[in-house]
């Protein structure tokens, strides 16, 4: 039995079952934000240094410091957050819904009607990855999306069967079972 099944409505019947890729993954985006992060932590380091040397009044120090957290974020941790939400997620295809769950702190239970789905989209990622989106497709390196998600993927709140080996297949079983 999976997560998913509880869920399951009378008569309901399972396609596919999986999870996300784990661990640290690198999306077409991450070729424009990780040179733009690194300009801003070396900008970041660059200013501590400066109101270090110059004994800066207190403000000036904290700023920087909060400054460079923030930028070590979006360097490095955001990368952790979304490996972290990925390894608590899991996703069920039905002949009638796409079930998708995340437990923990950020927990999150979605459930799509595939027939009133208007827009399903199947991406891929460098490594032969694949994403289905149940809605819009994602613009273009993630430009035009709001909040988190732009930068931690698993933070979309478009549903989505993100970063999967069998993308292709679990997109052929979606589309037909629309149909």
């Amino acid at each position: 039995m999976h997560a998913a099944a509880p869920a399951l409505r009378p008569g309901e019947r399972v396609l596919w079952h999986g999870v996300p890729e784990r661990g640290l993954r690198l999306a077409r985006r991450d070729l424009l934000l990780i040179p733009s992060s690194l300009v801003w932590v070396g900008f970041a380091i660059f200013w501590n240094i400066g109101v270090a040397r110059g004994h800066a009044p207190l403000p000036f120090r904290l700023f920087g410091l909060g400054f460079l957290l923030v930028d070590v974020f979006f360097l490095i941790g955001r990368f952790v957050v979304d490996a972290l939400l990925r390894a608590r997620t899991t996703y069920t295809l039905t002949d009638r819904r796409a079930l998708i769950v995340r437990t923990g702190a950020m927990s999150r239970h979605s459930s799509v009607d595939l027939r009133a789905v208007a827009d399903l989209h199947l991406s891929s990622e460098p490594g032969g990855l694949g994403t289905l989106r149940f809605g819009p497709a994602a613009p273009l390196l993630g430009f035009g999306t709001s909040g988190m998600s732009f930068w931690v993927p698993a933070l979309d709140p478009t549903p989505q069967f993100a970063m999967l080996r069998d993308a292709a297949r679990v997109f052929e079983l979606a589309l037909a079972a629309r149909d």
